[in-house]
């Protein structure tokens, strides 16, 4: 008797448990937090970034303020790059979700989003271009020292995927004989 009890409520926790980590229908998953790329209300907006830098590279009060007009400019615009940039996501993603989706529309939808990302990447460069014009020669060293130092220890694109990290990178394409 005892043993078909204990049968019994295993079999039921074994319905109960898995079911009770399903959503209920009509609840919607949390949503995720947004990553903010430089110009969107960043470090840099907020003032910690400012200071880092202005210490880092012994920023003069003429450059600071320089530098705030320039992120401010930088601020409006990406601002509206940014939505532009998450409207066409959202209209791909409504494009890709249509059971008999016009592939010429998934394609220019494609292409804008591409467009949008290049004038993105083009307000990023010449922001660079303008900061590097604002520094000295000696703070402009210092400043690529400090961007080797995050692409060294940041996120690196051949790292990204690999599952075990002792296989080398170029291991899982190699030829076989």
């Amino acid at each position: 008797m005892v043993r078909k009890i204990l049968i019994v409520s295993l079999f039921l926790i074994a319905i109960v448990l898995p079911a009770s980590g399903q959503r209920t229908p009509g609840t919607q998953r949390p949503q995720r937090q947004q990553r903010l790329r430089p110009g969107e209300s960043g470090q840099l907006e907020q003032g910690r970034g400012v200071e880092r830098l202005q210490r880092a590279l012994n920023l003069t009060a003429d450059q600071v303020n320089s530098l705030k007009a320039l992120l401010e400019s930088q601020r409006q615009t990406l601002q509206p790059l940014v939505k532009e940039a998450r409207d066409k996501a959202q209209a791909l993603r409504d494009l890709q979700q249509q059971p008999n989706a016009n592939p010429t529309d998934v394609g220019n939808a494609v292409l804008a989003m591409k467009a949008t990302r290049e004038r993105m990447r083009a307000a990023r460069q010449n922001f660079q271009q303008s900061l590097g014009n604002l520094l000295t020669t000696e703070q402009k060293e210092m400043l690529d020292q400090m961007k080797q130092g995050v692409k060294r220890f940041g996120r690196q694109p051949g790292n990204q995927g690999r599952r075990n990290r002792n296989i080398p990178i170029g291991a899982a394409i190699q030829p076989q004989p």
